[in-house]
């Protein structure tokens, strides 16, 4: 008998045969393994369908499916009540995380629809390979990492962190800035916008928001922060990775033609071509 991935096998046959089945019969065992296909359910949160910039995100989106993964696209429409105060208001945060968490019920294991879910917000594109890089990190969260350079901030800065509400106590800072071009795997805390999120992942949730933050100050309330601390207090694993083909078009200003041409590239568009679509 031989014992392949679990499962039992018993050979009965010439006895001069016997030495080469079991060789066979791992070779097959094997690609019956190999050829499993994911099954990922990939979008976000998103003010409007009809832009340029929508449509390039949503081309990454589709640019992740090959024979590993079926990747199914969902987008839900945010139009958070708009005011005259900061940026995000708890009101907006509020709307968006309920977004957030409908995803995660979607694609929530106890369903048996999907294997995981790709939550990337509207202004993030990712190029060919993305989904797949990320799939192959140790952890039940992922973060694919990309660089922005926010208002009043006179660096770009990667959109997760080792510290709350957002900082790094460790090195890791220092090391992605020397390396951001290179593929490498980094524990961290927290982190958001492409999440890769798998098994435990779901253990913990967006909304309803944590009460001990609805109210507090600058970032705090975020509804990144109740999911991550939530995945912290279960001793799930988070790591970022940084290397990969993303791109994130924060606001209009930064949404130039330059850029927009730059993400077409990203998705594997002519750089001066055209497209029925965008």
């Amino acid at each position: 008998s031989l014992s392949l991935s679990g499962v039992l096998v018993y050979w009965v046959g010439p006895p001069e045969a016997h030495r080469m089945v079991p060789r066979k019969i791992q070779r097959a065992t094997r690609c019956f393994f190999m050829a499993k296909k994911y099954r990922i359910l990939a979008g976000g949160p998103t003010r409007e369908r009809e832009s340029d910039l929508y449509q390039l995100h949503k081309r990454g989106l589709e640019a992740q499916r090959d024979d590993r993964f079926n990747v199914q696209l969902t987008h839900e429409e945010v139009r958070p009540p708009e005011s005259d105060g900061p940026r995000w208001t708890l009101d907006k945060i509020d709307a968006v995380a309920r977004v957030r968490q409908s995803f995660m019920n979607e694609a929530h294991p106890l369903h048996n629809r999907f294997d995981g879910l790709f939550m990337v917000d509207s202004d993030v594109i990712v190029g060919a390979g993305v989904l797949e890089r990320m799939w192959a990190v140790n952890a039940a969260v992922v973060y694919g990492v990309f660089w922005t350079q926010w208002p009043g901030f006179s660096a770009e800065l990667p959109q997760v962190w080792d510290t709350h509400p957002y900082g790094f106590y460790t090195d890791a800072l220092k090391e992605m800035l020397l390396a951001k071009n290179e593929v490498r795997e980094y524990p961290v805390f927290g982190g958001g916008a492409c999440t890769l999120i798998r098994g435990r992942g779901f253990d913990s949730h967006y909304h309803p928001l944590l009460d001990g933050l609805r109210y507090a100050d600058g970032m705090w309330k975020g509804e990144d922060r109740t999911y991550c601390l939530g995945l912290e207090a279960r001793s799930i694993r988070q790591v970022a990775i940084t290397g990969l083909p993303i791109l994130h078009l924060y606001d209009e200003s930064q949404q130039t033609p330059a850029a927009l041409a730059e993400a077409r590239e990203l998705i594997g568009l002519e750089k001066n071509g055209t497209d029925s679509e965008l």
